[in-house]
């Protein structure tokens, strides 16, 4: 494994060990979302990229379809919710309709970003949903958005893989849903 990446997951595993979570207004914004691409599409299974407690992943399951998490905190991986990395996920080409992915991508290695979009992009079959944060975060021990950009650079990426929809929430992320060609 990459040291760099050991560094990164590692200060997610300790900020997880104190309380590290979603705020109701980012979980209200990813509701939202969800709730108004399952008006026009039709998803049968789910799975929720870097799935942290797993708030995402109850509430697909709950109300949308049948859903499974990802992450890379080892204490998190329970239920629903496996171990795997962004770059390498280990699920079949297409095999779900929705892949989410929020608030994930501006904390990973910039020069795992390709292989990152790529991956979420051959796992579904049909939408992948995203979200990316430009501003700092307010964590002690440092700035956890180590691959910021703007958000034009964000839009310009994914639209390599498809069809991108911008959606406007009161958050500070931006939203991105990406139809794929």
């Amino acid at each position: 494994m990459n040291t760099a990446r050991e560094t990164e997951q590692h200060r997610y595993i300790e900020l997880y060990k104190h309380g590290y979570g979603m705020t109701r207004d980012r979980l209200d914004a990813i509701k939202a979302g969800i709730i108004t691409l399952n008006r026009s599409e039709y998803f049968q299974n789910a799975v929720d990229i870097g799935a942290g407690r797993g708030e995402v992943v109850s509430f697909l399951n709950k109300f949308i379809c049948e859903a499974t998490g990802t992450e890379v905190v080892p204490d998190l991986c329970k239920n629903e919710t496996i171990r795997a990395e962004i770059h390498d996920l280990r699920f079949k080409d297409n095999s779900r309709d929705l892949v989410t992915c929020l608030d994930v991508l501006e904390h990973i290695l910039p020069e795992d970003t390709d292989k990152a979009i790529s991956e979420l992009t051959r796992v579904s079959s049909n939408i992948v949903f995203v979200s990316v944060n430009n501003q700092p975060s307010k964590t002690p021990g440092g700035d956890l958005h180590i691959n910021k950009r703007p958000y034009q650079e964000w839009r310009d990426l994914l639209s390599q893989y498809g069809t991108v929809s911008e959606f406007h929430r009161h958050t500070i992320s931006k939203y991105y849903s990406l139809k794929l060609n």
